[in-house]
């Protein structure tokens, strides 16, 4: 409805292939509050991931101390590298990650 509205007013095709709608990650959201906060983890999300689709995203990464898998959208350690971002199980994994870097990106 907003699409055809828009191009109803002479709002270019390029400009309404942009859009998208309804704004925010599917979280369930129902309350005003709830729904602003979905929106702002879509702008975090598109933010981190460098302007890649979402899809693009991994769902999954290898804690690089203990070899665990880890949720990428759930971990909660995470350290920013040259080579992006490494996802942690845990904060002891990311502290012994931090004392010794390189030996665990080799």
């Amino acid at each position: 409805a907003v699409v055809e509205r828009l191009g109803r007013r002479g709002v270019p095709v390029e400009r309404l292939a942009s859009l998208k709608a309804p704004a925010g990650l599917d979280i369930g959201a129902v309350t005003p509050e709830e729904i602003a906060v979905s929106i702002l983890a879509e702008l975090v999300q598109h933010r981190r991931a460098d302007k890649a689709p979402p899809a693009a995203l991994p769902v999954e990464a290898r804690d690089p101390v203990c070899g665990m898998l880890v949720e990428v959208a759930a971990a909660r350690h995470r350290a920013e590298t040259a080579g992006g971002v490494v996802h942690f199980c845990c904060a002891a994994c990311l502290e012994a990650f931090e004392r010794d870097p390189q030996r665990f990106l080799a």
